[in-house]
């Protein structure tokens, strides 16, 4: 259905899980793949199935709370592949357990990788992206950003502040300056917030105001 076909992809938390699975995903549709995480075994494993996908790819140890280390990521994927056109900022840690037990460390930890992570990556993907005339971004995030309780973890939390959303939902387009969000994300994010509510037992959640972004 989509052909990436010499597009390139920059994914952060590329080791496993979501992250994985997009870089396999954009290779099979024929993107070039620029990956990074802290877990350089995992990574290692996903750079190999990108490359068994028929796809060129790199991989890069990249700690995202860091900025010179994005700075470097998004740097060397220009090297290598001359441009930027796609990101997908996926990396996070989170921390289980009730926010008010924990350590004040582990919430500097948290909002370092999961807030101020997201913001370095797109402070340097869209300086990249300006010079291509335009890219796309893509924030994951957390469904318990959503939600209240005394079991939701902290990285709910600082998902919520990134504005970002765990389906890749709300795509901003990134021009020249400027930042969009697409006609109708607010409709989904209203119906995908609600279906996991249900979903998810002993959880509550605040209430749900129209969407008040512009199309």
């Amino acid at each position: 259905m989509f052909d990436f076909t010499g597009k390139v992809v920059l994914i952060t938390g590329a080791a496993q899980g979501f992250g994985r699975v997009c870089a396999v995903a954009f290779a099979q549709r024929g993107a070039r793949l620029a990956l990074c995480d802290i877990n350089d075994t995992g990574g290692a494993q996903t750079l190999a199935m990108v490359e068994a996908a028929g796809a060129k790819g790199l991989y890069r140890h990249a700690d995202v709370s860091d900025e010179s280390a994005v700075e470097g990521f998004v740097a060397a994927t220009v090297e290598q592949f001359g441009r930027l056109d796609v990101a997908v900022n996926n990396a996070a840690k989170e921390r289980p357990g009730p926010t008010l037990d924990l350590p004040s460390a582990a919430f500097d930890e948290l909002i370092d990788t999961n807030l101020r992570g997201v913001y370095f990556c797109m402070k340097h993907e869209v300086a990249q992206m300006r010079k291509n005339g335009g890219g796309a971004i893509v924030n994951q995030a957390s469904v318990t950003s959503s939600m209240t309780g005394s079991r939701v973890m902290v990285s709910g939390e600082s998902a919520g502040a990134s504005g970002g959303d765990r389906g890749g939902r709300a795509l901003p387009r990134v021009g020249r300056g400027a930042f969009r969000r697409r006609r109708g994300a607010g409709r989904r994010w209203r119906f995908h917030s609600a279906l996991s509510r249900r979903r998810t037992a002993g959880y509550s959640s605040p209430p749900i105001v129209p969407n008040s972004t512009g199309p």
